[in-house]
């Protein structure tokens, strides 16, 4: 019978007291998480405030901005522009902190999408229709199902709603964020 170690080619095995190994690795985790940190306010600097530096998404304002200018780039081109949003229930600030930087990583480089105030995110996907944004959004659940831990809860109960809405040709901003729930945070044009 082989040995784990051969079965296993990346496995390392720890033979050190657990605690002194925490006493080891923290203080490597908090450099990366302060990595993490310092990238996004980095990329906020950059874009001139664009990036919220707190989560790495695009910052409230600027989103309806982007939003709007999106939706009038769809109605004079004909192209498509679907909106999700992805509340989670009973969701502390910590918690959609880290679901929206996990999403910032996970959204592609033509959608773009914001942490709103009650912790939902709103997400749009340009040149994206219906049934396109359905399972781009049900990956994007389904990692943040899969990865996302609160303090008081496991994987399993972490399951983001999420609420879908194409651009109709009848449709201006306000209409289209309606469907999901939501309603534009700046004047319109």
């Amino acid at each position: 019978m082989r040995r784990d170690d051969e079965r296993l080619p990346n496995l390392i095995h720890v033979e050190s007291n657990p605690t002194r190994l925490v006493d080891w690795l923290l203080p490597l985790v908090r450099l990366q998480a302060f990595e993490g940190h310092l990238n996004r306010v980095l990329k906020s600097l950059e874009t001139e405030g664009l990036v919220d530096p707190e989560t790495g998404l695009v910052a409230r304002d600027a989103f309806w901005r982007e939003l709007d200018r999106a939706v009038h780039q769809a109605e004079d081109g004909g192209g498509a522009l679907s909106v999700a949003r992805f509340s989670f229930e009973d969701m502390d600030r910590r918690t959609s902190t880290d679901a929206a930087r996990l999403f910032s990583r996970l959204v592609r480089n033509v959608d773009f999408a914001c942490l709103e105030r009650d912790g939902s995110i709103l997400a749009a996907f340009t040149e994206t229709d219906l049934r396109s944004a359905h399972l781009v959004a049900r990956r994007l659940a389904s990692v943040l199902r899969q990865t996302m831990l609160s303090p008081d809860r496991d994987r399993s109960t972490i399951k983001p709603t999420i609420t879908l809405a194409s651009l109709k040709p009848t449709d201006n901003l306000s209409t289209l964020v309606a469907r999901v729930g939501t309603y534009p945070k700046v004047a319109t044009s």
